[in-house]
């Protein structure tokens, strides 16, 4: 595999241990290093010494490699500070279709499916976070694990606003409280029919927005029950 550490490459980096990833870029490759700028999350920065283990990640096409390396110190120029990293010996590439999550808010637009209906009563909500595999929604009405759904939704794709009608099913749910006392339900939806046409739109479509600075989520146990 060709190596995949390039100049100008948005990455996300941590600790080894922990869990919350900064945003980062490399800004220099030979050939048994890297730089990088100090990572940030929001404005909190990752304070790295010299002999820290970090693990790194990023996205390629459809899907994210993924290693973990040393760092061997830093450095400063212009006032911005740097991380040199070792070149890792092994990386490893993950098939990310259905588990990197876009947090969003998209109208969404579905009905339950019931035995024998005819003529179906939509509903609309508020789509949350989507990714190939699945999306998560809020809503006031309760439902049941497992109840199955009928959803139509649109993205804003290259060739203009794209719509998409898939069946889907709550693999999970929880009640969120909101201001007052009120609260409303998140349900985590598993596609069931799309196609993989329309996934790959969907994947394309994350990973667009990621080159635009939007932070995704990676998450491969939430479209399980």
């Amino acid at each position: 595999m060709k190596n995949p550490i390039t100049l100008k490459k948005k990455i996300e980096v941590t600790r080894v241990g922990e869990e919350t990833y900064y945003n980062s870029s490399i800004q220099d490759v030979d050939r048994d290093t890297f730089a990088i700028e100090m990572p940030y999350r929001n404005t909190q920065p990752l304070d790295l010494q010299k002999g820290d283990t970090v693990s790194v990640r990023f996205p390629v096409e459809g899907a994210a490699i993924a290693f973990e390396t040393v760092c061997l110190g830093r450095f400063k120029e212009n006032n911005v500070v740097f991380y040199r990293l070792r070149m890792p010996s092994k990386v490893r590439r993950i098939q990310l279709r259905r588990f990197v999550r876009l947090d969003c808010c998209l109208d969404v637009t579905y009905a339950v499916e019931t035995a024998g209906d005819k003529k179906r009563s939509y509903r609309t909500a508020k789509a949350l976070d989507i990714s190939g595999g699945g999306l998560r929604f809020a809503d006031e009405k309760e439902y049941r694990v497992g109840d199955v759904l009928h959803l139509k939704f649109s993205l804003p794709l290259p060739e203009g606003r794209t719509d998409f009608a898939t069946r889907g099913r709550i693999v999970r749910r929880y009640k969120v409280e909101k201001k007052g006392g009120d609260y409303v339900w998140h349900y985590g939806i598993e596609f069931l029919d799309l196609k993989l046409q329309e996934q790959d739109m969907i994947v394309q479509y994350i990973f667009r927005k990621m080159a635009e600075g939007q932070r995704l989520r990676w998450d491969v146990r939430i479209w399980r029950p």
